[in-house]
């Protein structure tokens, strides 16, 4: 089944929400800089309101990292403070 998304915004806005995001999640693993792999939560978020794509990761061992919203996603995605995963 195919969502709405445009009518769900209305209906949340209905609600008293403000402030809506699409989300979308990706899960993987990647190697940070000494080669170790890490399990990664990838979430993005796009508000269409202000048409910004926020990047946000979390690794399976609790470290966070995320970076500032961007019109670009392939921005927002390498805007991503990356160092934070790598310590």
């Amino acid at each position: 089944m195919e969502i709405d998304k445009a009518k769900v915004r209305g209906l949340l806005k209905e609600r008293g929400f403000f402030e809506i995001y699409d989300k979308t999640s990706f899960w993987g693993y990647r190697k940070n800089n000494k080669g170790i792999e890490q399990e990664l939560t990838v979430d993005i978020l796009y508000s269409a309101e202000h048409d910004h794509y926020y990047c946000f990761l979390k690794t399976k061992d609790g470290r966070e990292a995320s970076g500032n919203p961007n019109s670009d996603l392939g921005l927002a995605i390498g805007g991503v403070h990356w160092n934070q995963l790598d310590d």
